[in-house]
Parts: structure tokens; sequence; C-alpha cells
């Protein structure tokens, strides 16, 4: 009983006289509350005859459910009470239960299902990533961490927002219209460039398969046999001696790696250094191998390349088993990312083998490798070709700006060793470009704001470009100055919570933000100006279409992040 109590106590539950409340609840409270907590006695200064079950009293909903949830689970009364019959249990949480209920049902018809929130930083990045086309943006850690309710990241009482926030969203809004502006007035030409698996190439374009290769922990291969001509020394690193690898003829056409992890060394492929931002096809010529104790035999499974850049993984692609083979991955490359290729199929994060004789000793590869078993991937040519693109300006610059081309200026080297670059100035809008500035504004905000836009939405964007131009100031500068008022507003930063039925644009944004993390895509929302989603069939099969599309991989990644703390797996 005093557990009860001090449960009461603890709830700050207050409840109209008992007369006022209904029978069963009065007999239960009668029954195992009052001999001590009566007006007379009032243990722990806990008095039950003023507990109140007003209707529609909302101001004890959550004592009210805490208690329901206390007597369920059989911890009130405490165990060395006498006990309700489960009959007696029963009824009272039933009608404990109807009130909950009906208070909830009220609260629903006066605010709705769910309270006001924006975007949280997550879902803010893949917005904007689909809204200007821009799939490498990465804009999220830029701004403040999230709190949690719930254990999770997109309840409004997570989501608070100030002055710190709306600083970092203009920097960020400003930082991704940047991105989405064309680079240059051309198309780019797409290059393609091959690094062969042998002496000379490994030393030019991936110094760290040479540093394995020189310290025996890469198994250099003719054809599909062991290379056995290498001569090599790993050196000293405490005399900074780098040691040496030597390949006389026959000479290896590939290497084979046996771990899955980068030895802390630089395992870039150096000349694999994309310029425009953009798609590029990352290819391999290979094939998976098992080494038995130093013997190369056919493997029993294909075998799988990881292409990664130093912060994100980038693709993978399998090879099958002792058969030669080029396979191909698509992936977005941001200018200046890093290419690493790994055998991501691989056991070990890091073999260790011993390394005999004195330096310059020709050593058998059978001999250095006749210590462990595994399987691995045989390299024997990457390949990078891209950008692949199929119109210009790219899909990301006709966001903002359509078929306008951008202005560019030469900008000289003030380093030796520099090349002249170009620096993108302004877009050509004519000679009226206060005449094309509605028109773009227009299409962007039927495109960013989740409903139909009105004219009313495009007085403040508006107002920010003409203020812009009547300075003098250029027509680049002057719309991403107006997209950036949009992509801060609170029509674009918060979920539409009005209370009553949900309309179809609602209803299109609820889904497409809990399946996607992102806006409605054209499809859904066609369906929505149609008035269709509202349909439960149409919306099985939108949510059947959503759920194939690769974008609902972020609500699987975001879910079991939070539910399951992966993001934080790197600190263990």
């Amino acid at each position: 009983m005093r557990l009860f109590v001090s449960i009461f106590v603890a709830l700050g539950l207050v409840v109209p006289t008992q007369a006022e409340l209904p029978e069963v609840v009065s007999t239960f409270l009668d029954k195992h509350c009052l001999e001590c907590h009566d007006d007379l006695t009032a243990k722990a200064d806990l008095d039950l005859t003023l507990a109140t079950f007003a209707e529609r009293d909302r101001s004890h909903y959550l004592s009210w459910s805490t208690l329901h949830g206390r007597v369920e689970e059989t911890e009130m009364p405490p165990a060395d009470e006498p006990q309700p019959s489960a009959e007696d249990r029963a009824e009272f949480l039933q009608v404990l239960a109807d009130h909950l209920a009906s208070i909830e049902t009220d609260e629903r018809k006066d605010n709705g299902r769910a309270q006001v929130r924006r975007l949280n930083r997550l879902e803010y990045e893949h917005t904007l990533q689909d809204l200007l086309s821009l799939p490498g943006l990465d804009i999220a850690d830029s701004l403040p961490p999230e709190g949690s309710a719930y254990g999770f990241d997109k309840s409004a009482e997570a989501l608070d927002f100030s002055h710190v926030h709306a600083s970092r969203l203009m920097e960020v809004a400003d930082a991704a219209l940047r991105s989405a502006v064309a680079p240059q007035q051309k198309k780019p030409t797409s290059e393609k460039i091959r690094v062969v698996i042998n002496h000379a190439s490994l030393k030019q374009d991936w110094r760290g398969m040479m540093v394995l290769l020189r310290q025996s922990k890469a198994m250099p291969l003719i054809g599909q046999k062991i290379d056995t001509t290498i001569t090599r020394y790993k050196g000293d690193f405490t005399k900074g001696d780098p040691g040496y690898a030597t390949d006389e003829a026959p000479h290896f056409d590939g290497l084979a790696l046996f771990s899955n992890g980068a030895f802390n060394l630089p395992m870039v492929v150096s000349s694999f250094r994309p310029k425009v931002a953009g798609y590029y096809d990352l290819r391999v010529r290979g094939f998976g191998v098992l080494n038995d104790f130093g013997k190369l035999v056919p493997s029993d499974r294909p075998e799988t390349v990881g292409f990664y850049t130093k912060d994100r993984t980038l693709g993978f692609v399998d090879l099958p088993a002792y058969q030669p083979t080029t396979g191909s991955v698509r992936v977005w490359l941001e200018p200046g990312d890093e290419i690493i290729p790994l055998a991501a199929s691989a056991p070990f994060p890091r073999i260790m083998m011993a390394q005999k004789g004195k330096p310059g000793k020709k050593l058998t590869t059978p001999e250095v490798f006749r210590n462990f078993k595994a399987r691995g991937v045989a390299f024997q040519w990457l390949e990078m070709e891209g950008p692949i693109v199929e119109n210009w300006p790219p899909q990301s610059h006709q966001a903002l700006f359509g078929e306008h081309p951008v202005v560019t200026r030469v900008v000289e080297p003030t380093r030796r060793n520099e090349k002249p670059s170009l620096e993108v100035i302004d877009v050509d809008a004519g000679e009226e470009p206060r005449k094309q500035a509605a028109p773009l504004m227009w299409k962007f905000l039927n495109r960013a704001l989740r409903r139909p836009a009105a004219q009313s939405d495009m007085k403040l964007p508006m107002r920010v470009v003409y203020q812009k131009l009547n300075r003098g100031e250029p027509f680049l500068e002057a719309m991403i100055a107006g997209y950036r008022s949009v992509l801060t507003s609170p029509d674009f930063l918060l979920m539409n919570a009005d209370k009553g039925p949900l309309s179809d644009h609602a209803i299109a944004e609820r889904l497409s933000y809990f399946l996607w993390n992102s806006a409605p895509d054209p499809m859904l929302r066609n369906f929505a100006r149609q008035g269709k989603l509202s349909d439960p069939e149409v919306l099985r099969q939108q949510t059947g279409r959503m759920l194939k599309d690769p974008r609902s991989d972020r609500f699987i990644e975001h879910f079991l992040d939070k539910w399951l703390k992966l993001e934080d797996i790197a600190l263990t």
C-alpha cells in the first residue's frame, strides 16, 4: 500500500469528490486505497477523496495513464497488500482506459493528431538532395545535433528551434544552392582512366598497394598463378628505410588481397580525382581467389570489391571465383573525392605475415603466404569513367536557372604548381533579368513547397530578389538570396499539422517523410493534386512503390540508427 500511495504522490494525482467518480473507480479506490488515504488519515499527505475524473479534463492524462499501466502490470497495489480479483482489476482498467481514450479523442478534435514540428537535419539534407538533384550533398553535420524523444528525433518534443538553428540553416542552404550551380559553361568531357596492376603503374597510381606488395601482404599473380620472381624487403621503419620490391620477368599482372582493411596506408588511387561533381562509372577487373596455406586454389564463392572515399561507402562489385571478370558500379562523386578500392569480402581486417631473410633476399611467394588460409580478391586493373553527363547544364542547375548558362572568368594561380581555374561569377539571364526572375521563382516554389504554391508565396522571395537587383548585384546572387529565403521559410521547414482530416497533400508529406525522409516526388504530388491519396487502394499502391525505391534505405538506416543506436557503433 505504501508503494501505491507513494506513486500517487509522485504522480501528483489530484482528482472531484468520490461522488463524482464512476462507481467502479470509487469502489476500487475504497477497497484498496482509502483505508490509509482518506481525508482523516491521509498518509504520505495523500487524500484520495479529492481525486478528479472530470470530463475533458486533460491536466491529469499522463498521471492516469501511468496509473493504468502500473495496475495492469500488477505493480499496484503492492504485493504485500490484499489484491483485487481479476474481474475487479479488469473492470477498473477498462473504465480508466475509456476515460483516457475520451481525453485523447477530444485532444485530437481540438488540436489535431500531431504537433507542428520542423524538419530534422537529416530530413533537411535529404529534401535538398532531391530538390536540387544533388545526391552527394552533405550538410547534416553542419547543423546543430538533434534532441531525442522516446528514442527518436522526429517528435516535436525533440526538435527545438533557436537563433543558432536559423543561422546555420541560412549557411547550409546557401552552400547547397551554390553547389547546384553549373561549374562551367560547356558540357565537361567524359574521361576514362585505367590503372593496370603492374610494377610501374602501382608506383605512380596506387602506392598503398605497392607498400603491401613490398611488405609481403599482397600476393603477386601472373594470370591465375602465383608469381614467384618477386624480390622484396619490407624495410626498417625505425631507420627510415622504406624497403623495396623488384619484379623479374615474367612480370606480375595482378595482385591478390586477403584483408578488408587499409593497414593505415594511403590506399587511394591517385589518378582517380574527379574534377566535376556527377555520376562516374568505377570498374574493376579481377576474380575471387582462395589462398590455401601458400597454394592458390579455386574458391567456392564470388568475392566483393568495395569502393570507398574517406568518409563514405560508394558501392560494391561482385567478382566470380577464379574467373577474370569486369564489374562496374555507378556512383556520385564530388570534386576531389579520393577513391579507395578494398577487398570488402576478405575475412581479416589485418594480416600479419613474418618477414624472413635478410634485406634483398629473394623470397618465394608460397613461402610468404604459407601461414594462413583465406579468401581474397585478385585485382588486374581498375578504371574510372566520367562524369556521365547526358544534358548540360546539369539537373541541379536547371532546378534553379533553367537553361540559362553561367558566366565565368579565369582565375590565375597564386602558387607555382597550380593551374588557371574557372570561377562562376554570374548567370546569363539576358538583357532583362527582372523578367526572368519571377518565372524561375514560381517554378522553384512549386517544387519546393509540399503543397500547391500561391501567388502570396512569391512576395517575400521576389522582394529579396528585386532588392538585390536594384543594388546592381549579379543575377546569380539575387536569385540565390531569394531561393535561400524559401529554403529557410516556415512553409519549407515545418511539417503540416492542421487539425481535422488530413488533406491529400498532408498525406503525401507524412508518407514521404516516413519512408524516404524527404519530400514527396512528382508522382506522389500528382496523386495528391488529383485527390486520390485518400483512396486506401491508391495509398497502398504508392506505399509499395516507395518501399521499392532506393530512397527507402534512408528509412531503414535512420530507424536502425535510432532504435538500435547503430549511429553510435563507432564509439564501441
